[in-house]
């Protein structure tokens, strides 16, 4: 479910990610910007992207929930989407940051893949997967922008078309912490439960070790049960050596 999660999410943030390099330039020429200023506009959209690229990962890998870093990414999208459409050229260097700023969604994912991942093979695997899988998605995103621009003749309904998917991506980008939070918590209860066998056997041997007696068991007799459990096949005989025994521990 982890590496389904993760691709359907970087299907959708690639899919966002290529309608707007696709086609926002000719967004800005409709709406009466010439095509120098529309080069800048988009230029500008993915410029705020490279710096924040590497301020991103370092953040996330900081942070034990990035589910806040990921609701101020994916805010972005629909706050610049609406701004374009309705004013599309009053504050268009403002729409452009803001998109800007939810295209840095790439670099969160792919921290989040190594974030979730437990080991190199794991990773590479997570990302194959990921990356395979999301780019089907994505090439949808171009595609899909442009005809429905060519069925209403307008930029509207293709930009109210990116916002309402950023619905299910915040969806699913949420659910990749709940994931995390479930492994986790699953992985410190098998890691309880290791710790807990272990310390009965720890009981069990030091109740051999004093015959089942009342005496009471000194430090070293602590000292070789756990010796003996991390040896685990290591015969007591051979850890007794030497070691005084519980009739000469009686009587001392």
């Amino acid at each position: 479910r982890l590496g389904w999660t993760m691709a359907l999410f970087f299907g959708l943030q690639s899919l966002q990610a290529y309608a707007i390099f696709g086609w926002f330039a000719e967004v800005y020429r409709d709406a009466g910007f010439s095509a120098h200023t529309a080069g800048l506009l988009l230029g500008v959209i993915t410029g705020v992207s490279i710096p924040l690229s590497f301020v991103i990962p370092a953040q996330a890998a900081r942070m034990s929930n990035q589910a806040p870093l990921m609701w101020a990414l994916m805010c972005c999208y629909p706050l610049g989407y609406a701004g374009l459409i309705l004013a599309p050229a009053g504050g268009a260097w403002v729409w452009a940051v803001l998109c800007g700023i939810g295209t840095c969604t790439f670099p969160l994912i792919l921290t989040l893949i190594g974030l979730r991942s437990s080991t190199p093979a794991g990773t590479a695997a997570l990302s194959g997967f990921t990356q395979s899988v999301g780019y089907l998605i994505a090439a949808l995103g171009p595609f899909g922008f442009g005809v429905l621009h060519d069925l209403t003749g307008g930029w509207t309904v293709p930009l109210v078309a990116l916002g309402i998917l950023t619905v299910p991506q915040l969806v699913v980008g949420l659910a990749l912490f709940v994931f995390y939070t479930v492994r986790l918590t699953q992985a410190r209860n098998e890691a309880g439960a290791e710790a807990s066998r272990t310390q009965r056997i720890q009981h069990f041997m030091l109740d051999l070790f004093r015959g089942g007696g009342d005496e009471a068991v000194g430090p070293s007799d602590t000292l070789r049960v756990r010796t003996l459990v991390d040896r685990g096949r290591q015969p007591a005989r051979d850890l007794d050596a030497g070691a005084p025994s519980r009739s000469e521990r009686v009587q001392t």
